[in-house]
């Protein structure tokens, strides 16, 4: 997911939002984009333990992609491409390792693939993951493998085509949670005992992270008269960190780039007789998410950007106004950074609208 180029399909339906609507506006304000001031935030985990499957993020063979026993409220983030010119599943899988049948409680879940526009699936798993869902329980028998997502048993995923999943589940007792690629036309529960780990890719983004939710509220209320343009950055590994865990195939520590499967919930308050506007601004390139907003008894669940697949490419201008909002406004927005979209993002509040200010 680190710096991943868009398809031809993807590239040709991304596009620049930048200076375009908002600088139509006659009272927009310029603002350059790479220089805003940090508006401070206290930053706190919570939740359970984050199971993250993205090494080897291309796949050359088949095998364990990750594999760990875990308990209590857990969430997977898988993200694996078939690197092979044959054919194969990825897939999923639950075992029981005790004597005695466990119960695990499926809570919210979205799932992509096979695709072969990786920035559409990682845009389509949050649209899903976001949406109200009802609870499902799997029961397993002891010492029994069981499919997670059984629906990526039937998916023939060819050369290049990505699997991409993010699923929040609860287990009362000890589970091995498993992904991998194995052949077509195979049991998944018998491959699954011959099968040894892969080694991670370069990047070795994979591991078990402790608190797969970040809660962030404001160190004082945003005055648009008297704070001016002001942002929260997110998932840039300087003003908001990185997770570590620890790979549990071998035992090694691991750092999550990007904060995948982490989700952030953001506390925004405002104050004052002007309005504020709340921008999101995607700092690291190409670009494809969904953000949550809650203000006054309502949510609204925003596609980033709104009307094509993505923001365009090497850019930090890219510009997207999320809410307009006048009077005193408490506003929560939920945000998880999506599987092949580039990192960091900000947040922007402004009295204004603003647009990019180009150098000369």
């Amino acid at each position: 997911m680190r710096k991943v180029i868009c398809t031809l399909i993807s590239t040709a339906m991304c596009f620049m939002f930048g200076s375009g609507i908002a600088a139509a506006q006659t009272d927009a304000q310029a603002v350059d984009l790479r220089n805003i001031k940090e508006w401070s935030m206290t930053s706190n985990a919570y939740g359970g333990k984050l199971i993250l499957s993205d090494s080897p993020e291309t796949v050359p063979e088949d095998g364990i992609l990750y594999e760990d026993t875990v308990k209590g409220d857990l969430r997977l983030f898988f993200h694996h491409v078939n690197g092979t010119e044959i054919p194969k599943k990825i897939v999923a899988l639950l075992t029981n390792p005790s004597d005695k049948a466990i119960k695990v409680t499926i809570k919210r879940k979205g799932f992509a693939g096979p695709d072969m526009d990786y920035l559409r699936a990682g845009k389509a798993v949050q649209q899903q993951y976001y949406q109200p869902q009802e609870t499902t329980e799997i029961n397993i028998l002891p010492h029994t493998t069981v499919h997670l997502l059984p629906e990526m048993d039937k998916l023939k995923v060819r050369k290049d085509m990505l699997m991409h999943g993010m699923v929040d589940f609860y287990s009362d007792n000890p589970v091995t949670v498993t992904t991998m690629m194995m052949p077509l036309g195979t049991a998944a529960e018998k491959y699954i005992l011959v099968s040894q780990p892969l080694a991670a890719d370069e990047w070795r983004l994979r591991g078990t992270f402790k608190g797969y939710e970040r809660v962030l509220t404001p160190q004082k209320i945003y005055n648009p008269d008297k704070d001016g343009v002001v942002a929260v950055t997110l998932a840039d590994h300087e003003v908001d960190r990185y997770v570590e865990g620890i790979d549990a195939t071998d035992g090694s520590k691991t750092l999550n780039y990007g904060n995948y499967g982490i989700t952030y919930r953001l506390s925004l308050i405002s104050e004052g007789k002007s309005t504020t506007n709340y921008w999101l601004n995607p700092q690291g390139g190409e670009y494809a998410g969904v953000l949550l907003l809650k203000y006054a008894q309502k949510t609204d669940m925003i596609n980033t950007p709104r009307d094509k697949i993505c923001f365009a490419q090497g850019t930090v201008n890219n510009l997207q106004n999320i809410a307009t909002l006048t009077d005193k406004q408490v506003v929560w927005m939920e945000f998880s950074p999506p599987g092949a979209s580039n990192l960091p993002v900000k947040i922007i509040m402004s009295p204004k609208p603003i647009y990019h200010m180009y150098e000369k």
